[in-house]
């Protein structure tokens, strides 16, 4: 078995029932593993040195430093199985790629890990077996590692409703998944059940804070206030616009011999945290079941894309309006869209309530940094104490279409039209650095507040020339953020100025970042000589 040399001598989870497709409890079976490593016969193992722990970065998230590397986030983004850290010297690797474990003590405790793991019981590993049966338990070698994207493929999950009757679910392929030891890990496959024929479903797996509220029941509020706002027996607008959850199920883990109960009772006492301090947010197991939605880059046609955007734009609005709902995680895998049934329209839909807020926010909803890097505001870069504010949002579905303008094209494959990256290095397509996970958040924030302030000739939008029309709608964004920003600082009193009578209105930077003006220069695209759709029109009747 190879081993890394180094000081921090860190093996992943070992035993012979090694589970890859099943679901894992946050941060798997390591708690528990420590308390039976050192239960282990004497007599086999002699003495197991108390250095075998966990290794977490967790910290409360005031603590966290704006010059910390973005790469530290990705670096903490374990496969969501156990480790265990050991701190001890090694010999160097030779030439066969082995570590030689050089005493006796070091042989025992190396044994001591994979012995330990193999006499944890299935929900002591974190594999919840009541919710799905997992073949690969008995043989691992059933699973298709050339494919892993197939792991939970004919698989059955088995939830229940409200009556207690049950729900069954056939898996198919993973089209999205997290790697994250902390966090939500979500992982999103498709799926098939006969409680809703001829439905396209995808079924969501992700482990959410115990004190956020389930996407599926703020949806589902801001539902019912479409439903009560709608007149003449007509269907509101925004209904279109918003995912259809069909089902959530929460499921907490309350024994204290789980390792997500052991894993925060590890770091809350800080006890292997290098005596720093340590939060870990509570978390349960969350599934949820949703009708299908597709990625706004499958679309080819650059209306539809344009009215995809202002759909998603004015429905957030009006969540922010009536729902008093902030949706707070605005991204390119969050933009998405329907086609409407009776007519095969595109409809942008706005998707993944996961981190989203009831209005007012009165603290951070997380003690760790939320969002996604390089559409996240830049001054929510630069502080990690701010409040989330609607231009927040703002400034990140303008960072979505501005990316997908600038790095993606649309050609034709075998004469079928196909958006797809430009066929760049990765390090020279436009904003490369935005993605660049080796940079701080201090500097990730000042290189996005340094493009959003510069003038078009000194630097220019690096355009898609698949996407021209967008063109003169993205300079105008861009100096609306220009002129905020610039009246922000310039609103900062000084020695030798007296403080202004009125305060800055830092929620529109100065009333540059508003609704109506992202509305205007959005509507008033014309594509093909073809306008674009509003729905949202009673805004007006809450402007002061």
């Amino acid at each position: 078995m190879n081993m890394l040399a180094g000081q921090d001598l860190q093996l992943k989870q070992v035993s012979p029932e090694r589970v890859e497709g099943a679901l894992f409890l946050d941060g798997g079976g390591l708690g528990v593993a420590t308390e039976h490593l050192t239960s282990l016969d004497k007599q086999v193992l002699g003495d197991i040195p108390s250095t075998l722990g966990v290794s977490s970065r967790t910290r409360k998230r005031k603590s966290d430093s704006s010059d910390e590397s973005s790469s530290k986030i990705s670096r903490r983004t374990y496969d969501s199985q156990a480790f265990v850290s050991a701190r001890r010297a090694l010999d160097p690797i030779d030439e066969d790629e082995f570590a030689r474990v050089p005493d006796d003590e070091q042989k025992r405790m190396f044994l001591a890990m994979p012995i330990g793991y193999h006499r944890l019981t299935l929900p002591q590993r974190g594999i919840l077996d009541q919710i799905i049966e997992d073949p690969y338990i008995k043989c691992f070698e059933n699973i298709d590692r050339k494919n892993p994207g197939h792991f939970f493929k004919g698989l059955k999950v088995t939830l229940q409703k409200a009556d207690k009757t049950n729900i069954v679910l056939t898996l198919g392929d993973i089209i999205h998944r997290q790697r994250h030891l902390i966090g939500r890990s979500t992982c999103v496959v498709i799926g098939v059940s006969p409680e809703w024929p001829g439905i396209q479903l995808v079924v969501k797996i992700s482990y959410a804070d115990i004190h956020c509220d389930s996407e599926k029941k703020l949806v589902d509020a801001a539902k019912a206030k479409a439903r009560e706002m709608a007149s003449g027996g007509k269907e509101h607008w925004v209904l279109n616009h918003l995912p259809q959850i069909l089902h959530s199920q929460d499921f907490r883990f309350n024994d204290k011999d789980s390792p997500q109960r052991s894993l925060m009772e590890l770091l809350t006492g800080a006890a292997y945290a290098d005596r720093k301090t340590a939060i870990y947010e509570e978390r349960l197991l969350r599934i949820t079941v949703s009708e299908r939605l597709f990625p706004i880059t499958d679309l080819t046609n650059v209306k539809d894309i344009a009215q995809a955007f202002l759909d998603i734009l004015q429905c957030h609005r009006w969540l922010y309006d009536h729902a008093k709902i902030l949706h707070r995680d605005i991204s390119m895998a969050n933009v998405m869209y329907r086609k409407r049934p009776k007519d095969d329209k595109v409809c942008g839909v706005l998707n993944d309530f996961d981190l989203s807020s009831l209005l007012p926010l009165m603290e951070a909803a997380s003690l760790h940094r939320t969002g996604t890097p390089p559409y996240t505001a830049h001054d929510l870069l630069g502080h990690s104490d701010l409040s989330h504010l609607y231009r927040h949002d703002v400034e990140a579905l303008y960072c979505v279409l501005l990316i997908l303008c600038c790095r993606y094209e649309i050609v034709e494959i075998e004469k079928v039209p196909t958006l797809r990256p430009l066929q760049n290095n990765p390090s020279d397509m436009p904003f490369a650095e935005w993605f660049d996970r080796s940079r701080t958040w201090r500097g990730l924030s000042a290189d996005k507040a340094q493009f959003l302030c510069a003038s078009e000739t000194l630097e220019p939008i690096p355009i898609s020339p698949s996407f021209s029309p967008f063109l003169p709608c993205l300079r105008r964004i861009r100096r609306a953020f220009a002129k905020g920003i610039i009246a922000c600082v310039q609103s900062q009193p000084d020695d030798e100025e007296p403080i202004p009578d009125e305060p800055f209105d830092d929620e529109t930077l100065g009333g540059h970042i508003a609704y109506f003006n992202f509305l205007r220069f959005l509507s008033t695209m014309s594509i093909d000589g073809q306008e674009l759709d509003l729905q949202y029109e009673e805004w007006q009747q809450l402007m002061p």
